[in-house]
C-alpha cells in the first residue's frame, strides 16, 4: 500500500511540474497557460490549474472571461472541495508537510504576481483556490460572483475590490460581508487589528482559518452566532467581544457561548489553555488560538467532551490535561483526548473511576491523582 501511494505522489509531483492533467486540456493565453475542464453542466469552463509562463512579463494575472468560445464560470484545483484539499489555482500544495513536493519555480513564478483579474460571468471560487499565496497582491472580484468566498481565507492582501453590482458580498473596512452587512466572511488586508462592524450578527465557518496576520479582533454587540472553526489556528490572535454582546464572552482568553456553555474559542497563553467554569460542553469546531498548546485545564462545570473537538489543535504531541471535576465527562461519539503518552491529572481518590472513562478517550495515558 506503502509503494502505491509513494508512486501516487510521484506522478503527482511530475503532473505539478508540468502543468498539464491527464482528462483537461491546456492552452496558453497571453503570459499564462491555463488547464481547463467543462464545468459539470457540460457547456461552461472550470479552469483548474494556471502556470506562468516563466520569464514573461507576469505582474498582472487578467483571468479569460471565455476560452474557446466558452464562458469561464469557476475557478479551482479539482481535488479541492470542503473535505478535500491537496493544492491551490497554481498547483501549490497548502499543506506545510508537502510544500517540498512543489517545483521551487513556480514558487518564485507565483510570488512576482501582483495582481489578479477575475473575469466577469466567473460564479465560483473553490474553497482554497488562493489558499497560502503571498501577500501583496491586489485582487477585484466580479459581480457575478456567488460561492465560495471561502477561497479568499488566509490572505493578506494589499487591496480588496469587490464590483459594487454583486449581489451577494460586499467590502466594508477591509472586511467582506454579505451584501445586507449581516455575515462576516473574511478579513483579507493587512491591518494587524480589525472591528467586525456592528450589525453583523454572524460570523462564517472558518472566517479568519489560518489568519496569522491579525492580532487583535473586536466582535460587536450585534453578533449572536459564531461558525465552527471561524478562528481556526490562529498562532497570536486575541479576541475581544464588546460587553454588552448578550450571547458570547471572553474569559481565561476563551470565548463561550453565554446560552449553551459552549467553548467556542480556546486561547493558548503560554502553552496552556485554561478552559473558564461554566463551559458545560465541548463540540467539534472549537477554535484554537495562540500558538502551541502544553496544557489544558478542565473546569469542574465541564459535562461533556463531544467528537472532533480537538480535530483543528494539531501539535498535540504530548499534552498534560488537568481534570478539577470529581465526576469525569461523559464521552460523546468519537470523542478524544490527543495524546502520546501524555499526563491525567485528576482529583483525590478519583483515578479509577477515570481511568475507567477516560480509556476510550486516548490511548497510551498516565492518569495521577493531585
Amino acid at each position: 500500500m506503502k509503494k502505491v501511494l509513494w508512486f501516487s505522489a510521484v506522478l503527482f509531483v511530475i503532473a505539478l511540474g508540468m502543468g498539464v492533467s491527464a482528462s483537461a486540456e491546456t492552452k496558453k493565453i497571453g503570459n499564462f497557460k491555463y488547464e481547463y475542464d467543462s464545468a459539470p453542466n457540460g457547456n461552461n469552463i472550470w479552469i483548474t490549474q494556471i502556470a506562468p509562463v516563466t520569464g514573461s512579463d507576469i505582474s498582472t494575472l487578467k483571468i479569460p472571461s471565455k476560452i474557446d468560445g466558452n464562458k469561464v464560470i469557476k475557478l479551482g484545483a479539482k481535488d479541492d472541495t470542503d473535505d478535500n484539499f491537496y493544492n491551490n489555482i497554481f498547483g501549490m500544495s497548502i499543506s506545510e508537510e508537502d510544500n517540498n513536493l512543489v517545483p521551487k519555480q513556480i514558487v518564485s513564478d507565483v510570488a512576482k504576481i501582483k495582481k489578479i483579474v477575475l473575469p466577469s460571468g466567473l460564479k465560483e471560487l473553490t474553497p482554497n483556490c488562493f489558499h497560502s499565496i503571498q501577500k501583496g497582491k491586489t485582487i477585484s472580484l466580479p459581480k457575478t460572483l456567488e460561492k465560495d468566498i471561502s477561497a479568499l481565507y488566509n490572505l493578506q492582501w494589499k487591496k480588496v475590490t469587490i464590483n459594487k453590482g454583486n449581489k451577494k458580498y460586499k467590502m466594508k473596512s477591509g472586511c467582506i460581508l454579505s451584501k445586507r452587512g449581516k455575515t462576516f466572511y473574511s478579513y483579507l488586508e493587512t491591518k494587524r487589528s480589525v472591528k467586525i462592524p456592528n450589525g453583523v450578527k454572524t460570523i462564517a465557518e472558518g472566517a479568519l482559518f489560518l489568519n496569522d496576520n491579525l492580532k487583535v479582533i473586536y466582535i460587536p454587540k450585534t453578533v449572536s452566532k459564531i461558525k465552527e472553526k471561524a478562528f481556526g489556528t490562529s498562532k497570536s490572535l486575541r479576541i475581544k467581544v464588546a460587553s454588552k454582546n448578550q450571547y458570547y464572552y471572553v474569559s481565561k482568553g476563551c470565548v463561550v457561548s453565554r446560552r449553551s456553555g459552549r467553548l467556542v474559542v480556546a486561547g493558548i497563553k503560554k502553552g496552556v489553555i485554561t478552559i473558564p467554569e461554566k463551559v458545560t460542553v465541548l463540540k467539534e469546531g472549537t477554535s484554537f488560538v495562540g500558538g502551541k498548546c502544553e496544557k489544558i485545564v478542565f473546569p469542574k462545570s465541564l459535562k461533556q467532551i463531544e467528537a472532533y473537538w480537538a480535530g483543528t489543535l494539531g501539535n498535540s504531541s504530548k499534552i498534560e490535561y488537568i481534570f478539577q471535576s470529581k465526576i469525569p465527562p461523559k464521552r460523546k461519539g468519537a470523542a478524544y483526548l490527543p495524546s502520546d503518552g501524555s499526563v491525567v491529572y485528576v482529583p483525590k481518590g478519583t483515578k479509577q473511576v477515570y481511568e475507567k472513562a477516560l480509556k476510550k478517550f486516548a490511548f497510551n495515558l498516565k492518569i495521577v491523582e493531585k
